[in-house]
């Protein structure tokens, strides 16, 4: 069945493909996942309130598309019992009433009930857990309150598998709330809404985030505003400011203990064997820090990576020369016995 809304939008029921709403710039399609019944509409109704009524085996569906396309459904669990092909009418009397026929009875929506108010919920956070496991995070906070989740935490770099466990309040119970999230710093872009109230994050490279997480009544719209927590994974120590000085004077006094043995004769043999231990880490320490460069270059091609390494391999001959000629200008043929 096909039909026309007053502001001019199509409305196509289909025998699978769910509702179809077709306008002069785009189109929609609305099926089980976002949110009617079924993808089978039987029948269909536009009113003047562009609120759209269809009708499925398994029941009615009301979209308010005024609304945000707020969906709303009644099936079983309002009693409307299996609708037959045969019988699968619906209208709209001058009250504003929707009569329908289910199983052999006539049915009445009274739409004096019918409202889009949604509450604007707020939800909270009510666990941070760690590989799946309860801990106490007051140790890597420095704030001193009793809250049971504090806040600024500052994880170790090993701490980065996070669950979050979020909830809100409705007296009708979880079955009706929906949620959406997002972990700023790993995603842009919030998750598809749904009904899970817990959700984890493996693997969280060092950095500041902050989980966001939204609660409505309606999975597609959420008026309320989002609930957000920051937290920080700390840098291993080997990627630490400090720990990059510590390399770089290593390397200092390696050199100057080097230089300074070199230039005594009665060293020769230790000077030839500090010599040769100064270029081993110096290349070494140049291989080990170039290698995530290349992986990033590799792409899964191994002859990209063996050209990068002969590329390298070509590099550090020269400087392992240059190194020979700082160090000992003297004996620029010293060897290692």
């Amino acid at each position: 069945k096909i039909m026309q809304g007053i502001d001019g939008a199509m409305w196509f029921a289909t025998g699978g493909d769910g509702l179809i709403r077709l306008d002069t710039e785009n189109i929609q399609i609305f099926k089980e996942p976002q949110g009617i019944l079924s993808s089978y509409v039987t029948n269909l109704l536009v009113d003047a309130e562009l609120n759209v009524w269809t009708l499925h085996r398994k029941g009615l569906s009301l979209l308010n598309s005024k609304f945000q396309n707020a969906i709303r459904t009644f099936g079983s669990n309002q009693a409307i019992k299996e609708i037959s092909a045969e019988n699968n009418f619906i209208f709209k009397d001058i009250q504003g009433d929707v009569w329908f026929a289910f199983g052999g009875v006539l049915g009445k929506y009274n739409t004096l009930v019918n409202h889009f108010n949604l509450y604007k919920r707020k939800p909270f956070i009510s666990d941070l857990r760690l590989f799946h496991k309860h801990e106490n995070l007051n140790p890597y906070s420095a704030d001193s309150s009793s809250n049971y989740i504090p806040e600024n935490i500052l994880l170790p770099y090993n701490k980065n598998h996070i669950s979050f466990d979020f909830s809100t309040v409705d007296l009708r119970g979880q079955s009706n709330l929906f949620y959406r999230y997002k972990l700023l710093g790993f995603e842009n872009d919030w998750m598809p809404p749904s009904q899970d109230v817990s959700t984890t994050y493996t693997n969280l490279a060092p950095g500041q985030y902050t989980f966001v997480v939204a609660a409505s009544d309606n999975p597609y719209i959420f008026p309320g505003e989002p609930v957000a927590y920051s937290f920080i994974i700390l840098k291993p120590y080997w990627e630490r400011w400090w720990f990059y000085f510590l390399q770089l004077a290593f390397f200092a006094s390696l050199f100057f203990l080097t230089y300074k043995l070199t230039r005594n004769s009665r060293y020769r043999f230790v000077s030839g064997i500090i010599t040769f231990v100064f270029i081993f880490v110096v290349i070494e320490s140049i291989i080990v820090y170039s290698e995530p460069w290349i992986e990033k270059l590799n792409l899964n091609v191994p002859l990209i990576k063996v050209l990068v390494n002969l590329v390298l391999a070509t590099i550090l001959y020269p400087l392992e020369s240059l190194i020979r000629r700082i160090i000992n200008p003297v004996d620029k043929d010293l060897k290692v016995p």
